[in-house]
């Protein structure tokens, strides 16, 4: 009889520990869960096979086991006491008593342009979206910025409704000088409590303008640069300087071009810097007082064809015997470009300021052709004009007829006796008049009374000014009727003795600044004569009256 063998579940499970620590993956395997899968195969193949062989053998019957109770687990109180998990929670709907929304700018949204110092209401619409109504004892307030002349605080025309929308209104007045400005404010509730809008009820509201009005020139830095004491830091220079000095030098350049060669309409200065590494230029000019809002102005930028132009321009200043102080500089080379120059000088208003400009070469010296274009102070509102009457120069004045015969005592213009074609010259003292000013207007009354013989008028057509900067009268400054180019007229005797005034008249004057007379001639200018054997003119006689108005920048 076989002996039937009878292998514990204790062997078993020795032995599928014991293959499973043999085959354990090592640090070089790539796939520990491959490797691990292929283990408990492995293991269940080998209790498959001894189950097999358990099978191949009488059955044993197995004692029954009564399982063993586990002992039931105490927590001891602070120690490894499990947490309780509190409940979740349920969102709370947000509130917020005072809380406003912005719904809309109802007058000046921002960036509304304004005059200086004018008056203006702003009215914000906004809504409460908060738990609290707004009563009158509710007010905007100002919080910061530039308080344009606003009330400490405004209170709200009536209660507000939570939902409900109001239009607040503040009476405000904008900056005497130009530029941005912004005032902030907020609501205050009865409380005292500042609140907004935003998020977080902390956000202002506020009224955005710009404000600019008229400015004119006060000062002409080209004008006047000669009244500059101009150096390059190593000895003076003259004014004007001499093209070509290799010491530097400045000049006036009446009609500049910009760099790309259009023409700019404005006169500028040329600063060449001394001929060295680094060279300079620099000119101090005369102290000069400074109002709020004044503005240095001007364009920078290289000659025109000049490659290689490299260099920096300046602008300083100095009060008294300070030290000097920068107010800006601007690098500059030859790009077929030009740049503006805004500085806004109101700090220094109050103050009698020197200005300084300078050219500085930025390393070796290569056409360093620096110009300033048009460079000035501009002040605010309208320039304060100067009248003059320019003297009549009746010693200089005549006439002359088409025969050319000369008459230096007897100023007439119209047709002679012996039917002669006479034409007048007028000559005006105009030094008095700076050639930098700016004529703002000028009239011209040629006779106080009726000096019209025969009928000029009638037979010759209407009288005409032209400009004729003669020198000694001759025959030769006379001019067949046809001429051209009239910037006054005359068609009756009333028109005469009236004050006449013309846009042509005025910039007659200006292109005749810088000389020392203003010098014209009255022809009729359609007719020699009438040929009647009359004399029909106008004989000029004193009073002879030219008046101009002009500002000085």
């Amino acid at each position: 009889m076989k002996t039937q063998t009878w292998i514990p579940a204790a062997a078993i499970l020795f032995l599928l520990v014991a293959q499973l620590a043999c085959n354990l993956p090592s640090p070089e395997e790539p796939s520990p869960a491959a490797t691990l899968d292929a283990l408990y195969t492995q293991s269940a193949q080998t209790l498959q096979a001894m189950g097999t062989q358990a099978a191949q053998t009488s059955a044993v019957s197995l004692p029954s086991i009564t399982p063993t109770a586990l002992p039931t687990s105490t927590f001891v109180p602070g120690f490894l006491s499990p947490t309780p998990i509190a409940p979740l929670k349920t969102n709370t709907p947000f509130s917020r008593c005072d809380w406003a929304e912005f719904v809309a700018d109802v007058t000046y949204p921002d960036g509304s342009k304004l005059g200086r110092g004018e008056s203006f209401t702003k009215i914000w619409r906004l809504k409460n979206i908060g738990t609290c109504p707004w009563t009158s004892d509710y007010a905007v307030v100002f919080v910061s910025g530039d308080a344009m002349n606003a009330p400490a605080a405004t209170s709200l025309p009536g209660s507000v409704n939570p939902g409900q929308t109001v239009d607040i209104q503040v009476a405000l007045t904008s900056p005497a000088t130009d530029g941005s400005y912004r005032a902030d404010f907020k609501l205050r509730n009865a409380s005292g409590l500042l609140f907004g809008v935003g998020n977080a009820a902390t956000t202002s509201f506020w009224a955005s303008i710009k404000v600019s009005g008229a400015s004119y020139a006060s000062y002409s830095f080209v004008a006047n640069y000669c009244d500059a004491e101009w150096s390059n830091n190593k000895k003076d220079l003259p004014c004007p300087g001499v093209d070509g000095d290799n010491d530097g030098y400045v000049q006036k350049i009446d009609s500049a071009k910009l760099e790309n060669g259009s023409p700019a309409n404005a006169p500028g200065l040329l600063t060449y810097p001394r001929d060295v590494n680094n060279g300079s230029i620099r000119g101090v000019y005369p102290a000069l007082p400074v109002k709020s809002g004044d503005h240095f102005r001007a364009f920078v930028q290289c000659r025109q064809n000049t490659s290689g132009c490299n260099v920096l321009f300046r602008l300083d200043y100095q009060i008294g015997n300070s030290a000097v102080k920068n107010l800006g500089q601007w690098n500059e080379a030859y790009e077929g470009k030009y740049y503006p120059v805004d500085v806004d000088l109101s700090s220094l208003a109050g103050s009698k300021v020197k200005f300084i400009l300078s050219v500085l070469a930025n390393g070796s010296p290569s056409k360093d052709f620096a110009i300033w274009i048009d460079p000035r102070i501009t002040s605010q509102g309208n320039a304060q004009a100067q009248l003059a009457i320019l003297p009549f120069m009746a010693a200089e004045s005549g006439s002359v007829t088409s025969g050319g015969a000369v008459n230096n005592a007897a100023i007439a213009t119209g047709d002679s006796l012996s039917d002669e074609g006479v034409e007048a010259f007028l000559s005006f003292d105009l030094s008095g008049i700076p050639a930098h000013a700016t004529l703002q207007a000028a009239t011209l009354k040629l006779i106080g009374g009726g000096n019209v013989r025969g009928a000029p008028f009638s037979a010759l057509g209407c009288l005409r000014a032209f400009i004729h900067p003669y020198g000694t009268l001759d025959a030769g400054d006379f001019v067949a009727p046809g001429a051209t180019g009239a910037f006054a007229f005359w068609c009756s005797d009333a028109e005469l003795s009236a004050n006449f005034s013309h846009p042509a008249l005025v910039a007659a004057l200006q292109a005749s600044l810088g000389n020392p007379r203003f010098r014209f001639r009255l022809q009729f200018r359609d007719t020699l004569t009438n040929s009647d054997a009359t004399i029909d003119d106008v004989l000029i006689a004193s009073p002879v009256i030219l008046t101009v108005a002009y500002i000085v920048p």
